[in-house]
């Protein structure tokens, strides 16, 4: 019941937003024969009560955003996590909401049920709901339908389908398979011949049935006003179309006579059934009646262009995407429906390439890249690590352990003299941004870690196993590195160091932790300190074991490694203050520096101190040096990648440049390469 409910919920969104489209237009038509409004009605009925349409490109529905969004809201609605944590803890096997977003529980001592408040009982309680207004407004109708059928039992058959009564003041018809037109028997003449025709316009074309199919609707949709109000205004366009066709079939003006009809019929009118067919909205009809004038045949021709065109938009739904799953890199993708037989998929072993079709043959699969998604295990790799690459990239996805990024071409694709495949492929690259928000993850299928009650983990710089129960967090005192924790507690930290640099333990003794040092052919080094009470040597080695360096970008530890690298092959390690930056156009690059002596104070939260050593001297560079800021607002590390240019556009962008220490770098031939920001 509540899968059907969750669909009454996506017809009544689009047909609201098809109704309100129709309530948009229906002005614009006032000038127009009414039964062209009448017709637009029909698209806002068939919305409603069918749940099946034909896909077009030419749809402005959006059903699938529609959809997606009601879906989404019970998805969310039912995630665990939202769950009172009093409730969450006894859940025996909870369902993750999404795969890769587990979420631990601690088990009973025996079996439990999960509580009846929780949000899918909600759902199906909603869907009760909905279940007994829909039979109360339906049983209504069917029920005041037999109540005045009895009611017309001595009714007097005049001829074919009409019946004379005298216990009515107006005339209606009644019945859906057999319409029969029932009419007081006060009604004679001319006003006789008036009810008759208009009624008999109406079994024509079926509205005893149209009107029998918006009851239906209002019975499955009671809950929404916007579609009682279209059967109200669908209702009003309905009796005044059929007013004019009497009107423009009759031979004669008779629209004096008519009105006077109209006016006499709604005396004393009420109908004890609502899918008793009569007449209401007399002072508008009667109005509508009184201006009625023959189309002229632009008119005409204008309207049923604008009615057919509205009803292509509004009857059809979007072309579905293509859908694209990759089980081995774990994720699927949708591709416009206009993408069919346009575009290329090349898989990879851990990512995959888009061509766009024409040019990738054109040149012979050389070209016509329009992006490639990438994986990567680990999900300590954030939008700053992404935004290095040399090409345009954007994070994707995170979640099952892996990473998920795309790279943009960042050159020419196809051949600019081609205007053809120019025009293909930036058309298809106009929509990348649609195909990236698709991604999603594909199964549940995690990195498999070789260590038995271990977890592999990964960064932008490595991927290793750790114990299951370590979470690793972004630490904000070191640019590369990340505090390990259990449960609520810091037992250490892995982080990127120089190269040759002392493991420095800031908490505790160091014969308290256990460290292990990794390096690669590079010079990159990192550090995994960790307390002993939670690593013993065994468990080190494992880790050891299994770690691994990727590919990783630059970074301000790296530039320290660099810095340290110049001071062992004879450079030389000063600090001070700039006193004045020269840069020529072109030529050398000169800092005069006020000359420091820094020394260590336990008594200073950066752990040392400077004294000036009143000494200037002049500091010089073949090129233009890098220098590293640091980090605002606290101004006691630096940013992972913060690495600039001593340039007019750093002095200008960091104009307190001459308030903080340095510490410079000199190679060995005594030309400055290197300078970071130590103090204030």
């Amino acid at each position: 019941m509540t899968s059907v409910f969750l669909k009454v919920l996506s017809m009544t969104a689009v047909g609201t937003l098809v109704a309100l489209f129709v309530m948009l237009v229906r002005p614009l038509l006032r000038k127009a024969p009414k039964v062209f409004s009448y017709v637009l009605w029909l698209v806002v009925l068939f919305r409603l009560i069918c749940p099946l349409s034909i896909e077009s490109n030419l749809s402005i529905v959006p059903v699938p955003q529609v959809t997606d969004k009601i879906h989404s809201a019970v998805i969310q609605s039912a995630d665990p996590s939202n769950i009172p944590v009093q409730d969450a803890i006894q859940i025996v096997e909870p369902v993750a909401p999404e795969p890769g977003n587990a979420v631990e529980y601690e088990a009973p001592s025996e079996p439990w049920s999960p509580p009846e408040s929780s949000s899918a009982t909600i759902w199906h309680a909603l869907s009760r709901v909905w279940l007994v207004g829909a039979t109360a407004v339906l049983g209504y109708g069917i029920y005041s339908y037999f109540r005045l059928k009895r009611n017309l039992t001595f009714a007097t058959l005049v001829e074919g389908n009409i019946y004379e009564v005298d216990t009515i003041s107006s005339p209606f018809v009644l019945g859906i398979l057999s319409p029969k037109i029932y009419i007081p028997v006060t009604v004679q003449g001319e006003e006789r011949e008036y009810v008759l025709k208009h009624e008999e316009y109406h079994i024509k074309r079926m509205d005893h049935i149209v009107k029998a199919l918006y009851f239906l609707a209002l019975a499955i949709h009671w809950f929404n006003p916007i579609v009682w109000l279209s059967f109200s205004l669908m209702t009003k366009d309905m009796e005044m179309s059929c007013d004019e066709m009497v009107l423009s079939r009759w031979g004669k003006d008779i629209r004096a006579d008519y009105s006077t009809c109209l006016l006499n019929m709604s005396i004393n009118q009420r109908f004890a059934s609502p899918l008793a067919f009569g007449e209401n909205n007399t002072k508008s009809r009667i109005k509508n009646v009184a201006g009625y004038r023959k189309p002229s045949s632009w008119l005409m021709i204008i309207s049923l262009l604008v009615v057919v065109s509205v009803i292509i938009v509004l009857a059809v739904n979007p072309k579905k995407p293509i859908s694209y799953e990759n089980s081995e890199l774990g994720f699927s993708l949708e591709f416009p429906s206009e993408w069919e037989e346009r575009y290329v998929v090349e898989e990879h072993e851990d990512s995959v390439v888009i061509y766009c079709k024409k040019v990738y043959d054109e040149w012979e699969h050389e070209g016509g890249r329009l992006l490639t998604i990438q994986r990567q295990i680990g999900e300590l790799i954030d939008e700053e690590d992404i935004a290095q690459s040399p090409a345009p990239a954007k994070m994707l996805l995170q979640g099952n352990g892996y990473t998920y990024y795309a790279t943009f071409a960042s050159d020419v694709q196809y051949p600019p003299d081609n205007s053809e495949l120019a025009k293909e492929y930036l058309s298809l690259e106009e929509q990348l941004d649609l195909v990236c928000k698709s991604i999603a993850l594909l199964g549940d299928t995690q990195p498999v870690a070789k260590n038995e009650g271990f977890k592999v983990l990964g960064t932008a710089f490595f991927k290793l196993e750790v114990p299951e129960d370590w979470d690793l967090k972004r630490a904000q005192d070191h640019p590369v590195a990340w505090d390990i924790w259990v449960d609520e507690i810091n037992i250490g930290q892995i982080k990127m160091i120089p190269y040759n640099t002392e493991v420095i333990v800031e908490n505790g003794s160091i014969d308290d932790y256990n460290i292990a040092r990794f390096a690669d052919e590079y010079q990159r080094q990192a550090a995994l300190i960790v307390h002993r009470d939670y690593a013993d040597d065994a468990i080190m080695e494992k880790i050891k074991d299994t770690f691994e360096w990727t590919d990783g970008y630059f970074t301000v530890i790296d530039l320290m490694s660099n810095a340290n690298i110049y001071v062992e092959r004879g450079g030389t390690r000063l600090f001070g203050k700039i006193e004045n930056v020269t840069i020529e156009d072109s030529g050398p690059i000169s800092v005069e520096v006020t000359l420091s002596e820094r020394i260590a104070d336990d008594q200073s939260p950066s752990g040392y101190r400077f004294e000036d050593l009143n000494e200037t001297k002049t500091l010089t560079a073949d090129w233009i040096p890098n220098i590293v800021p640091l980090a605002p607002p606290d101004y006691t590390t630096y940013g992972r990648y913060d690495i600039y240019l001593l340039d007019t556009t750093f002095i200008e962008a960091h104009p307190d440049y001459k308030d903080f220490y340095y510490e410079f770098i000199l190679d060995s031939g005594g030309n400055l390469t290197i300078l970071f920001q130590v103090a204030d």
